[in-house]
């Protein structure tokens, strides 16, 4: 059983120059998945171009709004070739119905509470187009990302990407993240953001957290833990 991960183009109309940071959600899905898929690939059209003849059991787009045209292409494309699909990220979140015209399943806001349902449908041949939990996740029960499977390519600052913390009570009217993760700041164990970044040295590291400064205390515990 093969599992097709992709982030597609269209990144470009943000207007930053240069690579961006890999897409980390991918690779926590892929550690998610690694005990019902024998293989996992992960492409990231901003670095290397999709293989439209790439043979999969099931394909997952992420999505922002600047690649969901070019996400909605790849998933007819897959879909037309009887490949199921599933989508997420903030787009998906946010138009779930307009993505169901594109994909078998949307999943809403957090996948990890989801994943065990999702993968038992699929196993089923049952996919439900829905998937949303009422529940967030304890980040101590977030599996380490397979980074590994992230290919050696050129990203800003040339920096592996990671991430410390999820949700903001601040809700601010132009900021999707409130909505997404919710109003309690959660933040991930210190002990488990080191392990991480141990299994994949890096010379620099793009954290994607919203407000790495929300918690005082916790952003100087976790940054003289990263002095060593």
């Amino acid at each position: 059983m093969k599992l097709l991960l992709i982030a597609p183009a269209g990144l470009e109309v943000q207007g930053v120059k240069g690579k961006h940071v890999h897409h980390l959600n991918l690779a926590v899905i892929a550690a998610l998945a690694a005990p019902y898929f024998n293989e996992i690939k992960i492409v990231e059209e901003e670095f290397e171009r999709l293989d439209l003849g790439e043979r999969a059991d099931l394909v997952g787009i992420t999505m922002m709004s600047c690649q969901a045209p070019r996400g909605y292409w790849i998933a007819d494309h897959f879909r037309r070739h009887g490949v199921r699909v599933i989508c997420g990220g903030s787009h998906a979140s946010f138009l779930a119905a307009e993505c169901l015209e594109h994909f078998d399943s949307v999943v809403v806001n957090e996948v990890e509470m989801v994943w065990a349902e999702i993968m038992s449908d699929f196993a089923a041949d049952r996919l439900k187009p829905l998937y949303q939990s009422a529940t967030l996740i304890d980040l101590a029960n977030v599996p380490i990302p397979r980074k590994d499977l992230f290919r050696d390519h050129g990203t800003t600052f040339n920096a592996m990407v990671a991430q410390t913390g999820r949700g903001c009570p601040l809700g601010c009217s132009f900021c999707t993240v409130t909505l997404m993760y919710g109003r309690k700041f959660r933040t991930r164990p210190v002990e488990q953001v080191i392990e991480e970044l141990q299994r994949y040295p890096s010379s620099g590291y793009f954290f994607v957290d919203d407000n790495i400064f929300l918690s005082h205390q916790y952003a100087y515990e976790l940054f003289e833990a990263l002095i060593p």
